[in-house]
C-alpha cells in the first residue's frame, strides 16, 4: 500500500501513535488496556465475485486475523486504537488469496487545563470504487471493485476565557487522504475555525462568530478545493419576550462546476420570539440572505431544530435547509439530521468510521471487529472521484430497549450527492432494522434486514438504478472470559436494471475471536 511509505501520511500516523505513548502517563490514576487478540473466521459462499445468476461460483474463504485493541482514559486523555490483519485464503482460487489492514486510532489529550488540546486520528479501511456494479460489503468477495483508502489528521486546538466578556476557540485541523487507485487522487486538506461568543458577564447584547476555511490540495493535480465561510450574528432585547437580530458575512470559493457561483458579502437584520425556554423562532432579510429558524426544548432530553436559508453567494447559493432531532429516555433513544454542504468524497471518507465505537444506543462496543446492530453513518458513497459534489443527506434512528434483553432498532437515511462538473447526480435511500435478543447469559440472538435502491448519475454507463436487500441472522456465544463464537447466515438480493449486474449470494460464517 502505497500511503505506508508517504511522507506526510506517514508523520501525522507517527503523530497519532506518538501522542498516545507520549500521553501514556496522563493515563496513570485512569485506566490503560492493551488486548491483543486472533480471530478465526470461515465463510463458505455460492458466488465468491457476485457474478450474475446462472454464473455463481462458489468458494469456502479461511480468514486469520490478528487483532489489537488500545484504550487508555485518564483525566486529561483519551486514546482508543483498534487494528487488525486481514489475511484471506480461497480454497479454490489461492491466486485470490490477499491481505488487508484495518486502523481505527483516536487521541484526545488536554495539554494544558481547559485552553490547549491536541484531537488525532488514523483510518485504514477498503471501500468500493465504483458504487456501481459490482459492488461488495466487505473484503471476501472478489469483484475488482475495491481499493484500500487511508486517512490520518492532527488538529490542536487553543481555547481562551477573555475575562467573561467573551469566550474563543481556534482550531487548525491537517489531514492526508491517500487511496490505491488511480480514479481518486490523493490529499492533503486544511482546515482553520474561529468561533467566538459572548461571555458569562454579557446581560444584554449577545453576539457570536463563526469562520472556517477549508482547502483541499490534490496531490499532483492542478484541481484543488478551496472555502472560506464566516459569519457573524448579534442579539439584543426588546423585551422579556422578542429581540432585535443582526447577522452579516462573507463567502468565497474555488473549485471546479458548471454553476454560476458568485464570492461575496451579505447581512440580514431581523427578529426573534421566544415566549418560553421551550420555544424560539427567528428571521431574516437583507442583503444576498434570508433566513427563518425554530428551535424547540420541550425537555431537557428532546430538541428539534430546524433552519431555512437563501443565500445568493458562497459554494452553496440558494435555497437550502438543516435541522437536527434528538430525543432519549432510559429506554429509547430517537435522532435525526438534515444537512446540506459542499465537499468531496476524500472528506466524506473520513466521516465513516472504519470501526465503530459506540452502538446506534450509545453504549461503548466491546468488540468493534464483529459489530452487527444496523450503524447510523450507514451510506450510499459515490464512486471515488475527484469531482465536488454537494451532499444533501437525511437520516434518523429510532431504538428501543425491551427490558435487559431485548433490543430494537431502524435506521433511515436518503443520500443525494449533486456533481459540480458535470450536473447530474446520485441519490439513494436505504432503510436498516434490527432486533438482538440476549435469551441467555452469555448467548444473543442477533437479526438485521437492510434495503437501499439507488438511482445512479446519467453519465454512469453501467446502470441506471438499482435495489439491493441483505438479510442476516446471527448467533453469538460467550465460551469464557476471553473467548466467544459466532455463526451466522446471510442472503443478499440485488437487482440491477443491468442484467450484468443483478445476482444473489447465501453465506454462511463461523467466527472464533480469542483475546489474550
Amino acid at each position: 500500500m502505497k500511503y505506508f511509505c508517504d511522507i506526510r501520511w506517514g508523520r501525522y500516523v507517527c503523530f497519532v501513535f506518538g501522542l498516545q505513548l507520549l500521553a501514556t502517563p496522563l493515563a496513570w490514576g485512569g485506566e490503560w488496556r492493551i488486548t491483543p487478540g486472533i480471530e478465526l473466521r470461515e465463510t463458505i459462499t455460492d458466488n465468491v465475485t457476485l457474478a450474475p445468476r446462472g454464473q455463481e461460483e462458489s468458494d469456502a474463504v479461511t480468514e486469520i486475523n490478528p487483532t489489537v485493541q488500545i484504550s487508555g482514559t485518564g483525566r486529561r486523555l483519551n486514546l482508543n486504537l483498534a487494528y487488525r490483519l486481514q489475511s484471506l485464503f480461497y480454497a479454490r482460487d489461492s491466486t485470490r488469496n490477499d491481505v488487508r489492514h484495518q486502523l481505527g486510532a483516536t487521541a484526545d489529550v488536554e495539554l494544558v487545563k481547559e485552553r490547549f488540546f491536541i484531537e488525532a486520528q488514523a483510518r485504514v479501511g477498503q471501500t468500493n470504487i465504483f458504487n456501481s456494479g459490482r459492488v461488495a460489503r466487505d473484503n471476501v468477495t472478489v469483484t475488482g471493485n475495491r481499493s484500500d483508502v487511508a486517512s490520518a489528521s492532527v488538529e490542536p486546538i487553543w481555547r481562551e476565557r477573555w475575562g467573561g466578556y467573551a469566550d474563543t476557540e481556534l482550531r487548525y485541523l491537517t489531514r492526508a487522504f491517500r487511496a490505491d487507485t488511480n480514479e481518486i487522487s490523493d490529499s492533503n486538506f486544511d482546515e482553520v475555525n474561529f468561533t467566538a461568543q459572548n461571555g458569562r458577564r454579557s446581560t444584554q447584547l449577545t453576539w457570536d462568530i463563526d469562520a472556517r476555511y477549508r482547502n483541499e490540495e490534490r496531490v499532483d493535480q492542478d484541481d484543488d478545493f478551496e472555502v472560506l465561510e464566516a459569519e457573524g450574528e448579534a442579539r439584543w432585547p426588546a423585551n422579556r419576550e422578542f429581540y432585535l437580530l443582526g447577522v452579516a458575512g462573507r463567502e468565497e470559493s474555488n473549485f471546479r462546476t458548471t454553476r454560476e457561483l458568485t464570492d461575496g458579502s451579505f447581512w440580514s437584520l431581523g427578529a426573534g420570539w421566544s415566549p418560553s425556554r421551550f420555544f424560539t423562532i427567528e428571521g431574516g432579510k437583507g442583503d444576498n440572505n434570508e433566513f427563518v429558524s425554530v428551535f424547540l426544548n420541550p425537555s431537557r432530553r428532546s430538541s428539534l431544530t430546524v433552519r431555512y436559508r437563501d443565500r445568493a453567494v458562497g459554494s452553496n447559493p440558494g435555497v437550502t435547509y438543516d435541522g437536527q432531532l434528538q430525543y432519549r429516555t432510559r429506554k429509547a433513544r430517537f435522532s435525526g439530521s438534515y444537512v446540506e454542504q459542499s465537499t468531496t468524497a476524500q472528506q466524506t471518507f473520513e466521516q465513516i468510521a472504519t470501526f465503530p465505537t459506540r452502538n446506534p444506543f450509545g453504549d461503548a462496543v466491546l468488540d468493534p471487529f464483529s459489530a452487527l446492530l444496523c450503524r447510523s453513518d450507514r451510506s450510499s458513497a459515490p464512486s471515488l472521484t475527484d469531482e465536488v459534489f454537494v451532499r444533501k443527506r437525511f437520516e434518523l434512528f429510532g431504538g428501543v430497549r425491551a427490558g435487559k434483553r431485548q433490543d430494537f432498532g431502524l435506521t433511515v437515511f436518503n443520500e443525494r450527492f449533486e456533481f459540480e462538473e458535470v450536473g447530474d447526480a446520485d441519490e439513494g435511500v436505504g432503510i436498516c432494522g434490527s432486533w438482538n435478543w440476549q435469551f441467555r447469559r452469555r448467548t444473543a440472538l442477533t437479526t438485521t434486514l437492510e434495503f437501499d435502491h439507488v438511482d445512479f448519475r446519467e453519465s454512469d454507463p453501467t446502470e441506471d438504478d438499482a435495489d439491493d436487500a441483505v438479510f442476516r441472522v446471527s448467533l453469538r456465544h460467550t465460551f469464557a472470559r476471553r473467548l466467544s463464537g459466532s455463526l451466522e447466515y446471510r442472503y443478499r438480493d440485488r437487482n440491477s436494471s443491468n442484467d450484468e449486474f443483478s445476482f444473489d449470494e447465501n453465506r454462511i460464517e463461523a467466527r472464533i475471536t480469542k483475546t489474550f
